[in-house]
């Protein structure tokens, strides 16, 4: 029972291996990292970790890689790895990793060959841990050509927005150069008269009269000879001062200025419905 016991003990503090990277894809000629832990229980000196073994592949160059040794709740951890670095693109299998371990009785100074009599038992292999290999996916690295992917999309959407406020800044000094032009001919040919229209501004003019409004009389006689074209501007600014001065300097015209103001409007606008039903010569 005791030597079961023993033997018990021995199997649980013995090292086992696990895998803690996942690598299921990788980029071609770009390092990737397989990673591993060592762990057993006892003390930290019960076992000495080797350095990994694997199978030379051709599809990638294996190197080994930093090796960690710590004590995490009380087990003791030896982390290490490879780094591989794919030359060719396809699916491609990780070799199997091999890692050794010995005891501090298997570190003794070994014996030379004379002292080895043939009686004694031949000297026992290392014991070595494996590390099951799996399938890789290497593909080209992609991301410099969706960052120059991403950055001629917003250039072309720069490019668009700055074609966009040129085409609307021209649309916009276009219409402004046509409504100049069309203020620039219209000054040139004259205003037109809109007689129908300057009617309707007279009479509005003498019922504001006949309201005992002057001030609002005035204003409608200005915008009657106005409408008459412009060739009444002159008549359109005095009445429009007449206007300003009874509604600001308090000044009473009398019924005699008005009247006279008015006849000159009602002439002007005779004047053109006669000019415009003449025949043409």
């Amino acid at each position: 029972m005791l030597v079961m016991s023993g033997l018990s003990v021995a199997a649980v503090s013995q090292p086992t291996v696990e895998r803690i990277s996942d690598t299921p894809a990788a980029c071609f000629k770009q390092a990737f990292e397989v990673r591993w832990e060592v762990r057993w229980h006892g003390a930290p000196d019960a076992y000495t970790i080797l350095p990994p073994e694997f199978d030379d592949v051709e599809w990638a160059a294996v190197t080994p890689g930093p090796v960690e040794a710590l004590v995490r709740d009380g087990v003791n951890v030896v982390q290490q790895s490879v780094l591989v670095t794919p030359n060719q693109l396809g699916s491609f299998e990780v070799p199997e990793i091999r890692v050794g371990y010995l005891t501090p009785g298997d570190l003794n100074p070994a014996k030379q060959p004379e002292e080895v009599s043939g009686t004694q038992e031949p000297e026992k292999q290392i014991p070595r841990l494996r590390l099951a290999g799996f399938t890789v996916e290497v593909r080209r690295d992609l991301t410099v050509l969706w960052a120059a992917l991403a950055i001629g999309a917003a250039g072309l959407l720069l490019y668009l927005g700055g074609m966009g406020v040129l085409l609307l800044r021209r649309r916009r000094e276009a219409r402004s150069g046509a409504a100049a032009a069309d203020r620039a001919t219209e000054s040139a040919e004259g205003r037109l008269a809109d007689p129908r229209a300057a009617g309707v501004a007279l009479h509005e003019a003498k019922r504001c009269r006949v309201d005992g409004d002057p001030y609002a009389f005035y204003l409608r006689l200005a915008k009657a000879a106005e409408l008459l074209g412009s060739e009444q501007d002159e008549l359109a600014g005095v009445l429009q001062a007449r206007a300003q001065k009874i509604g600001f300097q308090g000044f009473e015209p009398t019924e005699d200025e008005m009247e006279t103001d008015y006849r000159a409007v009602a002439r002007a606008l005779k004047l053109l419905i006669h000019e415009d039903e003449a025949p043409a010569s």
